[in-house]
């Protein structure tokens, strides 16, 4: 009986291939081959997650594979009870084992691999697995290490692949008591993480031609001529360039005692003045690199003079408004704090509200922002071509801006900060709320490890954005 189906097959194969060429035989499109075309058709021709029906910020991301489904969802959201918009093929069914699945009705757990069959009219089933992903746990995981490791209260994160903000999290307390949670509307002050910031205000002050990296500051040819200390300057101070300002190597050192945590009642023009005055260079600008938070005070007095703005409403105006950032701020005096802001608690024998003036260190140390504030500042620095940047690559090439790997931490008592760009690919930001007063930097090197690995190990990455 075998033998005989197939060699009828062959004959009736025969007798189409001898019809081919007759005008009068009838023309079979696809639509005609079989008697129903859709009674054995049984695959999900459309698979959505949207978020109005799920209550979630943005529609979930599916990346479709041979049968499968891979499904990130935004962070933080119950994947218990989703619900899915559907299309199948006509007249086919959707089911999780006995149960059909209605499009737009029926809730499906996510929570863990889920397997979908979908039954054709005729009763022939197709399997299709889905795997999602809501959080990135292991991050999350190593995440709650570093906090018990540090006693740290809160953490917050932030991270940008080809200017997608692809995930942001937050962990932990804003306050010691643990009364209020980190959100990611929390602000963290970001110590120097505020240089950056600087460097691009001076950046864009270059790009608009207001002024040189090569200008001098100090002296009757220099931006700020004789306005701070007292006329004629010590040696080699009106050989001081904006540039190594930026560089930390306008020849000012510490020695003995870093200005900027000295004398806190004193105004940054005070400050000022009496290192004009009082304190020589030890270098000659240009010649030895020495990090310097007072360096970078003066290039906040550098961009007031030229623009008659205060450096913070300049910062705000041609660089945070620009990149859709409206919460951050320079930080309050004394024990103020502004809303969403989280605590800072005393570390090494110092209390981070009454023992240091914050908002004298606004452009080396005292603006207060949230992780999602800096991505959004990264990506319109980082030369990709999503987002429009306000700097051109010109301008970021003096810099490490514009180089494809950095990063850069800021510390004070009481906060941890640190941003850093991968691969010319990704931008990132990890904020805490605490230093540990054994090893300061310490801390730091875990943060910006972890987040280094994190993003380098691994392989799925979600395409929506958060921003």
């Amino acid at each position: 009986m075998r033998l005989f189906k197939y060699l009828s097959i062959f004959v009736l194969a025969l007798l189409l291939a001898c019809s081919s060429n007759d005008d009068s035989s009838p023309m079979m499109n696809d639509d005609d081959m079989g008697q129903d075309p859709g009674s054995a058709a049984n695959l999900i021709t459309n698979f959505a997650i949207p978020a109005a029906a799920n209550n979630m910020p943005i529609d979930a991301d599916v990346q479709a594979g041979n049968n499968t489904f891979k499904v990130f969802f935004p962070p933080n959201v119950n994947r218990s009870a989703i619900v899915v918009n559907y299309e199948l093929s006509p007249g086919a069914q959707l089911f999780i084992g006995a149960n059909e699945i209605v499009s737009g009705e029926t809730p499906i757990n996510f929570t863990s691999s889920v397997t979908l069959t979908v039954v054709a009219e005729n009763g022939d089933e197709n399997n299709y697995t889905v795997t999602s992903e809501g959080n990135f746990t292991a991050l999350d995981a190593a995440i709650e290490n570093l906090r018990t490791q540090y006693n740290a209260p809160g953490f917050q994160l932030a991270i940008v692949k080809n200017e997608k903000l692809v995930y942001a999290n937050h962990y932990g307390n804003a306050d010691i008591a643990g009364t209020q949670s980190v959100t990611d509307a929390s602000l963290f002050r970001i110590a120097s993480v505020s240089k950056p910031v600087t460097v691009i205000a001076i950046l864009k002050l270059v790009q608009d031609g207001i002024i040189g990296l090569n200008d001098t500051v100090f002296g009757a040819n220099g931006i700020l001529g004789t306005d701070y200390g007292t006329a004629p300057y010590g040696t080699n101070i009106e050989n001081i360039q904006v540039i190594h300002l930026i560089d930390h190597v306008s020849g000012w050192t510490n020695n003995p005692f870093d200005p900027m945590f000295a004398n806190i009642n004193w105004s940054q023009e005070q400050v000022i003045d009496d290192i004009v005055n009082n304190r020589p260079l030890e270098t000659v600008p240009g010649a030895t690199y020495y990090y310097s938070n007072f360096g970078y005070c003066v290039l906040g007095r550098v961009v007031e003079k030229v623009t008659g703005m205060s450096y913070v409403d300049y910062v705000k105006d041609q660089i945070l408004s620009p990149s859709g950032i409206t919460t951050m701020q320079n930080a309050k005096p004394g024990t103020e704090t502004w809303p969403n802001e989280v605590e800072y608690y005393s570390q090494e024998n110092f209390n981070p509200y009454t023992d240091m003036n914050v908002p004298r260190m606004d452009s080396h140390g005292g603006w207060v922002a949230s992780a999602t504030d800096l991505a959004k500042l990264l990506v319109r620095v980082d030369g990709g071509n999503a987002v429009p940047d306000i700097l051109t690559s010109q301008t970021t090439a003096v810099n490490y801006i514009g180089v494809s790997d950095w990063w850069f931490a800021g510390s004070l008592p009481g906060t941890s900060s640190v941003v850093g760009k991968i691969a010319g690919e990704y931008n990132y930001v990890i904020l805490t709320n605490t230093r540990p007063s054994t090893d300061i930097f310490a801390i730091i090197t875990d943060m910006q490890q972890l987040m280094q690995s994190s993003i380098e190990n691994r392989s799925s990455w979600p395409n929506y954005d958060l921003f």
